[in-house]
Order: C-alpha cells, then sequence, then structure tokens
C-alpha cells in the first residue's frame, strides 16, 4: 500500500467537476464577488464557450488584479477551522500507520471507498504532506479535516491546490477563486463528499 500511494498520480483518479460548459445567459450568477456583479464584464469581455473553472478563474484574476475588488471577497469562513464539523461524540482510533497520509486505507470516506479511490486519496494526503506540511486529524466518514504548517506561497499554487481540494471534497460549496485566496491565510484544511 505504501509503494502504490508513493508511486500513484492521484489527479489521473480524482479529477475535477467544474468542467461543464456554463450556459452564458448564466455566467452573471457564477460571477459575483460579495454584492459586486461582474457578469456584464465577463460577458463583455470574453468570447465563446466557458466552463465553470474559466469564469472562477477568471473572477480569481479580477480579484488578484483589483485591491478594491478583492476587499469585497469575504473568505474567512474558510480560513482556520471556521467551517470544521463539531461533532456531538466521537471516537479516538490508534490506525496500524506511522503516516497520517495511510490512514484512508485504515478508515472510510465516502469520496474513496473503492480501492482505487483509496490509493489515490493516500497519495493526495501524502504529496499534500511533502508539500504543504498537511495532515489528517479528523476523519468524519463524509468529512476529513487536515492541519496545515506551509500553507501555499503564491496565487498559482494556491489555485491548484484549491482544484485539489475540491476535486477531493467534491461536495464543498465554495468557488474555487474564494477557496483559493484563503489557501495561504490558513492552517488547516475541510473536505467534504457525501452521497
Amino acid at each position: 500500500m505504501r509503494s502504490t500511494a508513493a508511486e500513484l498520480d492521484p489527479w489521473s483518479v480524482f479529477v475535477g467537476n467544474r468542467d461543464y460548459e456554463v450556459e452564458r445567459e448564466h455566467l452573471p450568477l457564477y460571477a459575483r464577488v460579495g454584492d459586486q456583479h461582474l457578469g456584464e464584464e465577463l460577458l463583455a469581455t470574453t468570447q465563446g464557450p466557458l466552463t465553470l473553472d474559466d469564469v472562477e478563474r477568471w473572477v480569481f484574476e479580477r480579484l488578484l488584479h483589483d485591491g478594491g475588488l478583492r476587499s469585497a471577497a469575504d473568505v474567512s469562513y474558510f480560513i482556520g477551522t471556521r467551517s470544521w464539523c463539531e461533532p456531538d461524540n466521537v471516537s479516538l482510533a490508534f490506525l496500524p500507520v506511522q503516516e497520517s497520509w495511510l490512514a484512508p486505507f485504515c478508515t472510510s470516506y465516502y469520496g474513496a471507498l473503492e480501492p482505487n479511490r483509496r490509493e489515490a486519496l493516500c497519495a493526495a494526503l501524502r504529496q499534500w504532506e511533502s508539500r504543504y506540511g498537511a495532515e489528517l486529524c479528523a476523519n468524519w466518514d463524509t468529512m476529513l479535516q487536515l492541519v496545515v504548517s506551509r500553507p501555499p506561497e503564491n496565487d498559482e499554487a494556491a489555485w491548484e491546490l484549491a482544484g485539489q481540494l475540491l476535486a477531493v471534497g467534491s461536495s464543498l460549496q465554495m468557488p474555487r477563486w474564494s477557496l483559493a485566496l484563503a489557501l495561504p491565510d490558513s492552517d488547516a484544511w475541510f473536505l467534504h463528499d457525501r452521497p
């Protein structure tokens, strides 16, 4: 299991679900930041079909280059443990592994019940530990919580990581741009995948 997780590319298994085309008349719904509606600008500056990921990347770029607009983007809920589940009852389990990235071989996560997805989750956790010092600290079957010692240090790394987190936590209800803005300031991550 350790060698499989070390060699596997998790992003060949966990692919994002944000590559679907957004109808042009619906673009304004996805191009909002706080009370700022950017839909008309998006429609005026883009041509042809756009995927949800295209729209979110466009918004992200606008935020990076417009300090006033960026200040309207409240991403505080996604920083730290604010979005974490706080269950009434918990159980503590001592797993027969030393590395937290191997925990999915001993536990279940709804988004990784099939063997290849379980291995891919271990590989993703291994990558995140190596790059960001991320360690799995809680598993609630449909939710994973990780603590992070080295958040991404630049916008591109945050954008890439946000896409990865949304692929593994496909039930997260947030635009990719908001997660990407929050990640450099966050020492904790929350993933959610449910039926």
